[in-house]
């Protein structure tokens, strides 16, 4: 697994843990899960299948999803070479394509000394989105694309403890799913 998508996933995990806080159970620590002797699973789908194709997949399966994540959408990191940050924020904030502008952090390939803007657009699988986030930003000049992040299709499921390899191997056999993992607890600092 590349290692940004490895990153990507270890701070998802680390969020949406974070924001389940108060439900009094967490997510995808080896063994007992909800009070129950469950382990979780990280399963990845193909890149255009939807909410509710995993949603009755997971259900006809009679699996637990803890959550589905099949938002299409995708984020374009750039470097600000003229003009100023908050105008293109502006900007790109007030576009449907978009649902978030902020100003960035610089990767750390990319010079310090630079200004950076991480933009997410809706709709990844859509040909004439991606065209018109496109012709948004050439439309714009002073901005260099950088990278292009996508949001991957995948959900995170609990299975009785000790079937952990069966079900694996049962969900690898479906061509729409591209990877199925335990989780890798997170190691102190």
């Amino acid at each position: 697994m590349n290692a940004k998508y490895f990153y990507f996933i270890l701070l998802f995990f680390a969020l949406f843990s974070l924001s389940c806080r108060d439900k009094n159970y967490t997510i995808f620590s080896p063994g007992i899960i909800n009070n129950r002797n469950c382990v979780g699973l990280f399963i990845e789908f193909t890149d255009t299948t939807t909410y509710a194709f995993i949603s009755t997949f997971l259900s006809e399966l009679q699996l637990n999803a803890q959550y589905i994540n099949a938002d299409s959408l995708f984020e374009i990191y750039m470097r600000i070479d003229s003009g100023n940050v908050s105008d293109y924020l502006s900007i790109f904030s007030n576009d449907s394509l978009v649902t978030s502008a902020i100003k960035a952090w610089p990767i750390s390939s990319y010079p310090d000394s630079s200004t950076y803007i991480l933009v997410t657009f809706k709709n990844y699988y859509s040909y004439q989105t991606s065209q018109n986030a496109l012709k948004l930003i050439n439309s714009l000049h002073g901005l260099t694309v950088l990278e292009v992040f996508a949001f991957i299709s995948d959900a995170g499921i609990e299975v009785p403890k000790g079937q952990e390899q069966e079900w694996i191997r049962i969900l690898k056999a479906y061509p729409f799913v591209t990877e199925v993992d335990l989780p890798v607890p997170a190691q102190p600092v």
